[in-house]
């Protein structure tokens, strides 16, 4: 499927900021809760099954290179290799999520490699789920007149029930909307304020996110 230079340049930016983000954080923020903030709504499918495929991992959201220092090229390509041939075998492969159609990608296995091949500017080889999300007519950017704060809403009756709530706020609208405009998602007005429902989203809007 081919995408627009502006969708994939919105989630090239997605992956960078999140490296900015662990790097000025000093840890590891969960790739998936990255892409939960980014573009919400999104949902794993029970009966989806995942594929082996090889993705840029410029579009991968993952993790630094253990903290270790980049090995230089010839061992990094030996070590790409291994990984490669290990994730063919199913020994410790990598397993990414796909947002929808979206030409993103966040690690669940295999987080640390990202960063590794893009660097040597590698695909990387993974088995891949594809996460159901809502298309973008179902979909609708917000913005508050008042305080200029960022919402999505949806009228997917499947996100609805998973996420509790038609309406999120977007704790990062730099990344968030060029994203949603991208994939074709329309802005419209505020009509109502109200916050996710389902505790369990309560730590989606702590730290460090709020940093």
């Amino acid at each position: 499927m081919n995408h627009s230079s502006e969708l994939l340049s919105a989630c090239r930016k997605v992956v960078t900021a999140k490296d900015e983000m662990d790097i000025k954080m000093g840890g590891c923020e969960s790739p998936s809760t990255i892409a939960e903030v980014v573009a919400p709504f999104y949902f794993e499918e029970s009966n989806t099954k995942e594929s082996l495929i090889d993705i840029d991992p410029a579009l991968v959201i993952g993790a630094p290179w253990r903290k270790y220092a980049e090995p230089e090229e010839a061992a990094a390509h030996e070590i790409m290799d291994m990984l490669d041939a290990n994730t063919e075998r199913e020994l410790n492969a990598a397993k990414y999520g796909r947002v929808g159609t979206l030409p993103l990608y966040f690690a669940k296995e295999g987080k640390n490699r990202a960063s590794l091949y893009r660097a040597h500017q590698r695909n990387v080889k993974a088995f891949v789920k594809q996460y159901y999300y809502p298309p973008p007519e179902m979909l609708q950017l917000e913005q508050n007149p008042l305080g200029g704060a960022w919402w999505l809403s949806t009228t997917d009756r499947l996100a609805i029930s998973r996420w509790g709530g038609d309406r999120v706020p977007l704790l990062l609208p730099d990344l968030s909307v060029p994203l949603l405009r991208a994939y074709g998602v329309n802005t419209g007005s505020v009509l109502k304020l109200s916050w996710p429902h389902k505790k369990r989203k309560a730590e989606l809007w702590s730290e460090p996110l709020r940093a």
